[in-house]
């Protein structure tokens, strides 16, 4: 099923084809859950970035479901299959981001164009070699104070405007509430502006001077969208640029505009397929400019004109592409469908067709029947169901024993110790474990001397007993180290290292303390056992660590996990003096 991952634009993932209408979120043979997700998920799964028509076919077949025998291409018609051919076949629907439509606009100077603001200019020469009028401008803009000076006195209010707000590109001006066009490109405003501070130059520019600036560039070039006439605090959809994500159409006089050609592309690019984006060279190939500006008033929301468009679609049509999606998914290179010929009777003539799965004629019960290879005389079926059963028995397992996760049964706490997901369910194990870790507690201790240090105390070991005795309570192990200490000195023929002398006393003490701790077991039973009917996990702990290794053997195997801190060694038996003889 593996195949090469290759993106093209008019592919997305599932998640949005689900959101265009294209696959569903039922399944038509079942309604339960655990299966529907699975079932959706991993076909999501091994689709993933593809055609609008493979994903809606891919859908259908799932929904088909493992018991049938295989569908027609006719069985596939659908709303979902339709909407697939619609999207496909158009390339004028796409998803993305895009002017909210839902919210009110202004209805005024909407535009999104470019502007040119000039910056002024100090100094204009003419060199008449090179028929060249060179400009020096400053780092400022042209402002009300600049228009001040008496030689632009003779412009138009319209040309002051202009060079005030922005020369926009399309000729457009907005001036108070009025919105009008004049005939006056950018440049020949700015042209108007260097006659009337350099009267001279208008001469040169009538007989084709070119204008070339000097330093730094004539103009700063800027996007607007207009001015809105709405209320301060009123949002405007067009001039706040209030958008929205989805799957939208981009309709002018009626008509949808293609938004993408089904080229080639980067495995990103299906995130906003509505961007607008300019051409470029992919190899020896030239990819022409797709989407459409974000903040246009010509977006038109997919979902508000689904129903009607499906209404007219020619089923002929959408057939021819769920065929093509068929042979594509049934390929060696894809494999994920299985084609099966129908069968007809190759002795009575009957044109009754017959399941790949007859053996014999229904109309004169003959055994001879042969595949119909021509024509459309196939059926197809998902071929992705065996793993199915396995993980909805696992799965529903998982969710009947998790009812039990917490409870407590004679000391043992019913838990899940290792959960996998698939698709997100979980697929867990149960065990027993103790529920009170101080169940399995021993206590130890060592003997230390205290020294003092640079940086503080510090305990130097001198015995340590954990090596050597264990003791199921603090109180035993007190009086186990109460009794070693105390018993130091009462030694015959030693002498303690390490003493303390309180003068006044009659003897030393040794200068010895004791440090107490903990060590524990760890033990996991198995599901199958029965906590009321077995030992509680203090007993447990008791047996394992004191009882002989041929007693643990008729327990072992009710564990999963049994470790203590006892190691017991085993060695043979000593040999009675009448073995030798």
């Amino acid at each position: 099923m593996s195949r090469a991952r290759r993106y093209y634009t008019g592919q997305t993932t599932w998640p949005k084809w689900e959101k265009a209408g294209v696959v569903g979120t039922k399944l038509r043979f079942t309604d339960d859950d655990i299966i529907t997700q699975q079932t959706l998920a991993r076909t999501a799964d091994v689709m993933k970035n593809c055609r609008a028509m493979d994903a809606a076919v891919a859908y259908e077949l799932a929904s088909a479901g493992a018991n049938t025998e295989g569908v027609s291409p006719q069985d596939l018609l659908s709303d979902y299959t339709r909407a697939a051919y619609i999207i496909e076949d158009s390339r004028a629907i796409g998803y993305g981001k895009h002017s909210n439509m839902d919210v009110e606009s202004c209805g005024h100077d909407e535009v999104n164009v470019s502007t040119y603001k000039f910056y002024t200019v100090n100094v204009v020469r003419y060199y008449k070699k090179n028929n060249t009028i060179v400009v020096m401008p400053t780092g400022s803009l042209i402002n009300e104070s600049h228009l001040s000076k008496e030689c632009f006195n003779d412009l138009s209010d319209v040309t002051r405007y202009r060079l005030l707000c922005g020369s926009r590109i399309d000729k457009m001006h907005n001036m108070g509430d009025t919105v009008a066009k004049d005939t006056d490109t950018p440049f020949e405003v700015y042209k108007k502006y260097l006659v009337a501070r350099c009267p001279s130059a208008k001469k040169y520019l009538e007989d084709g001077a070119k204008i070339v600036a000097c330093g730094n560039h004539p103009y700063k070039l800027t996007r607007t969208l207009g001015k809105c006439k709405k209320k301060e605090g009123e949002k405007c959809r067009h001039h706040d640029k209030i958008v929205t994500t989805g799957w939208a159409m981009y309709v002018v006089d009626g008509e949808l505009q293609e938004l993408y050609t089904n080229a080639p592309c980067d495995s990103n690019w299906n995130k906003n397929m509505l961007e607008d984006r300019p051409a470029r060279i992919s190899g020896s190939k030239t990819i022409p400019a797709t989407g459409r500006p974000c903040h246009s008033k010509h977006w038109v929301s997919w979902d508000s004109q689904r129903r009607s468009m499906l209404r007219q679609v020619d089923d002929k049509k959408v057939l021819s592409m769920i065929r093509k999606a068929l042979g594509r998914m049934s390929r060696r290179n894809w494999g994920i469908v299985r084609k099966m010929y129908l069968k007809r009777c190759g002795d009575c003539g009957s044109k009754v067709d017959h399941l790949p799965s007859a053996t014999n004629c229904s109309a004169c019960d003959s055994e001879n029947l042969v595949d119909k290879q021509r024509g459309n005389n196939a059926i197809y079926k998902w071929k992705d169901w065996g793993w199915l059963a396995n993980v909805h028995a696992h799965i529903q397992t998982t969710r009947t024993k998790n009812r039990k996760a917490g409870d407590v049964e004679n000391g043992w706490e019913w838990f899940a110790y290792k959960t996998t997901q698939s698709y997100g369910m979980d697929m867990s194990e149960f065990a027993w474990r103790p529920k009170d870790a101080g169940d399995l507690v021993m206590h130890t201790f060592k003997v230390v001397k205290t020294s003092k240090t640079y940086y503080g105390s510090r305990d130097q070991e001198i015995l340590d007993f954990a090596k050597v005795l264990l003791f199921h309570t603090k109180e035993a192990a007190q009086r186990a180290a109460a009794g070693i200490v105390n018993g130091l000195l009462k030694t015959d023929g030693a002498v303690v290292r390490s003493r303390v002398y309180t003068e006044g006393e009659f003897a030393p003490r040794p200068n010895y303390q004791i440090k107490y701790f903990t060590v524990s077991s760890d033990f996991q039973m198995k599901a199958e056992i029965d906590p009321e009917d077995y030992m509680s996990p203090k007993e447990v702990n008791k047996l394992f660590v004191t009882a002989a290794p041929s007693v643990l053997e008729n327990h072992m195997s009710k564990f999963m996990k049994h470790t203590t801190p006892v190691d017991t060694k085993i060695v043979a038996a000593p040999k009675k003096e009448s073995d030798d003889e």
